[in-house]
């Protein structure tokens, strides 16, 4: 469900011209039918609603500082950034609910989003085949090191797991496979100085 509110969200923001409130109705009634499946074995319901809750908050946190320092003639800059932040609110979604036993730490989307070059991690990364998607406007360099276990780029295992110039991963992002036997890593991102959006899909 989580990954449908993404690409609902996401083609929003790209075709509406009232992106902001359609992003804050969606992340509401998100926020109102995930609160409905939670209370998982390890959350009681106060837990589950506190958590909703402050993820709710930081998003409006966020989504507001967007708004207020948005430059009305650069659109495409807003779409990337309020994405950035819509993918960041629906990952604590997904943590929320693996931390509640909701579902299950395979099934869960691993994601990140950040400004310039950063190191990801150490994270653990469960076994499985994932479809990496990236969202910048900018160069964007992506490595992997596995600290145990083996993961990386494709049925090889690359530690290269995005190498790409300006414009490459704009719009909809860029793919690449990612595998994982079961790894703890850190993951490096280089020659980007904008904004950034990484994701992991459990594809199989």
């Amino acid at each position: 469900m989580i990954e449908r509110i993404k690409k609902g969200v996401t083609w929003a923001i790209n075709n509406g011209g009232f992106a902001a409130l359609t992003i804050a109705v969606l992340m509401l009634a998100t926020s109102m039918a995930l609160a409905q499946d939670g209370d998982g074995d390890n959350c009681t319901a106060d837990d589950w609603n506190e958590g909703v809750v402050q993820a709710s908050s930081t998003f409006e946190a966020d989504i507001a500082g967007v708004i207020e320092t948005a430059d009305p003639t650069d659109f495409p800059s807003f779409v990337s950034e309020a994405h950035a932040i819509v993918v960041a609110y629906a990952n604590a979604l997904d943590q929320l609910l693996v931390a509640c036993g909701v579902r299950s730490e395979d099934d869960a989307d691993l994601g990140w989003s950040d400004t310039g070059q950063e190191m990801i991690g150490p994270v653990n990364i469960p076994s499985g085949t994932y479809r990496a998607n990236v969202v910048t406007d900018d160069f964007f360099i992506a490595k992997v090191q596995a600290l145990s276990g083996n993961c990386g780029e494709g049925p090889r295992m690359s530690p290269y797991l995005f190498s790409l110039s300006a414009g490459d991963a704009a719009g909809n992002g860029a793919d690449a496979l990612f595998v994982s036997e079961g790894c703890n890593a850190v993951i490096t991102t280089e020659l980007v100085s904008g904004r950034w959006e990484l994701t992991l899909t459990p594809i199989g």
